[in-house]
């Protein structure tokens, strides 16, 4: 008990600085972003959100779903309004020094661990309600399981729902699948983890296809309104050079 006791001790101190600059740089700022995502927490708590909706905002279920749960336990405010991205941010610190030790040892645990704790940038996003944070760390851990994971069903399954999820909040997670299968091609046990990563992410994705099929009629209706933003023309303030200068004259 005492040896895995001391095990852990590396990597709670390395959450220990992580939490204190995390609540150092804790301003309770809320942006025009966050705001939306809290407003839609909000609504989910109170059974007045849809998913029919034209926003791309309101389809990123995984940064603003949990925070709904947070408000019902502990009340609406900036505080538990950042619970969940610094929770999110910890397991990502978590899973670096894991990642790290697994691979080349407590050394390298301890760097990789260290240094995501204490990246200004991710301090300071660390306790807003963005996608950035969230996405981060599901598509890390996501490949953090399938890089060092123990090789089986549940490793699998873990690395898809975590990828699915990354890939709910940006589609782009899912460019970590081919290299999935690019790095399973050498490796022999990956390549049998491979159906349960692909059963990970059907535990996500078909579910939410029907959801959305139930509720707006097209199960893709979510992938639409988000590659519809993406593909939308270059907007005003970003096609001319002085358009910023005119609004000050």
């Amino acid at each position: 008990m005492h040896h895995s006791m001391r095990s852990l001790v590396p990597v709670a101190s390395v959450l220990l600085v992580a939490l204190v600059l995390r609540l150092f740089a804790l301003s309770g700022e809320m942006g025009p972003d966050s705001t939306v995502y809290a407003q839609y927490a909000w609504n989910l708590l109170h059974a007045e959100f849809s998913l029919d909706s034209g926003s791309w905002y309101a389809h990123r279920l995984p940064v603003f779903a949990p925070v709904s749960v947070v408000y019902s336990i502990a009340g609406v405010g900036k505080t538990s309004t950042s619970a969940w991205p610094l929770l999110v941010s910890l397991l990502q610190v978590a899973a670096a020094f894991w990642l790290g030790r697994r691979l080349f040892g407590t050394p390298a645990g301890w760097i990789a661990g260290l240094v995501l704790a204490t990246l200004p940038l991710d301090a300071i996003e660390a306790t807003r309600l963005m996608p950035d944070v969230i996405f981060g760390a599901f598509a890390g851990i996501a490949g953090a399981l399938w890089m060092a994971g123990p090789s089986g069903r549940r490793t699998g399954l873990g690395a898809g729902v975590l990828l699915a999820l990354a890939t709910v909040v940006r589609p782009y997670a899912l460019l970590l699948l081919p290299l999935f299968v690019v790095d399973a091609w050498f490796v022999d046990d990956r390549r049998r983890m491979l159906p349960w990563v692909a059963a990970g992410l059907a535990i996500v994705v078909v579910p939410l296809l029907s959801v959305y099929a139930l509720e707006t009629g097209d199960p893709l209706y979510r992938w639409r309104v988000v590659s519809s933003a993406y593909s939308s023309g270059v907007m005003a303030e970003g096609s001319a050079f002085e358009f910023y200068p005119r609004l000050l004259t």
